[in-house]
C-alpha cells in the first residue's frame, strides 16, 4: 500500500507540474502575439527615419558580416525581417489557443526562443528590456521542461529557476531604486511620466504638483519590488493578494508607460512562483497552501 501510495504521489506531482508550466507558457505566449502583431504593425516603415534603422543596429553584431552569421543577417535585415514577427506570430498563435502535444509544443517553445533571440539582433539590443528577456527564458525553460520527459526533479528544477529570476528580477529593480536619491525622493515618478517614450501628460499633470503623493508612488514601488521573495514564504491569502498586486502594478505600467510586455513576461512566472511557495513552506514545515 504505501509503495502504491508513493507512485500516485509521484503521478499526481508530475500533471501538476505540466499544469505549472502549460500555463507558464500560455501567459507568455500572449505576451508574444501581441508583440508580433505590433511588430508586423511597423513592417513598412524602413527608412532612415526608423528608430532602429539596420544600417545602425547591425553594428552591434559584426559576425553578421562575416560569412558564419550571413545567413542570419539575411534573415534579420529588410525585407526578410517581416518572416520573424510572422512566425512568432504562428507559433504563439498555436500554443495560446490550440491543445499541441509535448514535441509539438518543445518544436513551437524552440521557434519562440530562437525568433525572441533573432528580434535581439535586429534591433541591435537597442529598444530590448527586461521583458524580452524573461520571455526568452520562460520560453527556453519550458522547452527543456519537455525534454526532461517524465522526470520529475526535473521538472520541478524548472519551475524553480523560473521563480527565481522572477524573485531577483523584482528585488534587483527594487534595490536599485532604493540606491536612488531620485526614487526615495519621489522625484522619479514625475520624472519618467514627462518623457516621450514613457510618459503620459494626463497623469504627469496629476503629480507634478504633490510631490507627497509621488514619494508615495515611489515608496510604494521600491518596497512592493525589494519585498517581492518574500511571498514565496507567506500563507495562501497574501501571496495571492501580493501577485494580485503585481500584476496590477504591471497593467499599470502598460496603461502609463507602454510598457504592455512586462505584463504577460513578469506574470507569466506567477504559476510557477505559487507552485515554488507551496513546496518551500511545506518544506519549512509551514503548511503547503
Amino acid at each position: 500500500m504505501s509503495s502504491g501510495k508513493k507512485v500516485a504521489g509521484i503521478k499526481g506531482s508530475g500533471h501538476e507540474l505540466e499544469s505549472v508550466i502549460r500555463r507558464v507558457e500560455r501567459i507568455t505566449s500572449a505576451g508574444a502575439l501581441l508583440a508580433a502583431l505590433e511588430q508586423l504593425s511597423r513592417t513598412g516603415r524602413k527608412n532612415n527615419g526608423d528608430l532602429l534603422p539596420w544600417e545602425i543596429a547591425r553594428i552591434r553584431f559584426p559576425f553578421l558580416d562575416r560569412p558564419a552569421g550571413r545567413v542570419v543577417s539575411k534573415l534579420v535585415q529588410p525585407p526578410s525581417d517581416a518572416v520573424i514577427p510572422v512566425v512568432r506570430l504562428a507559433a504563439a498563435a498555436r500554443l495560446l489557443l490550440g491543445n499541441p502535444g509535448r514535441a509539438e509544443r518543445t518544436a513551437l517553445l524552440a521557434l519562440l526562443a530562437g525568433s525572441s533571440a533573432a528580434s535581439t539582433v535586429r534591433s541591435g539590443g537597442l529598444g530590448m528590456d527586461g521583458s524580452d528577456q524573461l520571455a526568452l527564458i520562460n520560453f527556453v525553460v519550458a522547452g527543456l521542461e519537455k525534454l526532461s520527459g517524465s522526470d520529475s526533479r526535473v521538472r520541478a528544477a524548472c519551475a524553480h529557476y523560473l521563480t527565481a529570476q522572477s524573485a531577483l528580477s523584482y528585488l534587483t529593480s527594487g534595490l536599485v531604486k532604493l540606491t536612488s536619491p531620485t526614487w526615495r525622493s519621489g522625484e522619479a515618478i514625475p520624472g519618467v511620466l514627462r518623457t516621450r517614450t514613457y510618459g503620459d501628460r494626463g497623469f504627469y499633470e496629476f503629480v507634478k504638483d504633490r510631490p507627497e503623493l509621488a514619494k508615495a508612488l515611489a515608496w510604494l514601488v521600491i518596497l512592493s519590488e525589494t519585498l517581492f521573495p518574500l511571498l514565496l514564504v507567506a500563507p495562501a491569502p497574501v501571496a495571492r493578494a501580493g501577485l494580485a498586486a503585481g500584476a496590477t502594478f504591471h497593467l499599470a505600467n502598460g496603461r502609463y508607460m507602454g510598457l504592455n510586455r512586462f505584463l504577460w513576461s513578469f506574470t507569466g512566472t506567477y504559476p510557477a512562483v505559487d507552485y515554488s511557495r507551496r513546496r518551500l513552506r511545506a518544506r519549512l514545515g509551514l503548511g503547503g497552501s
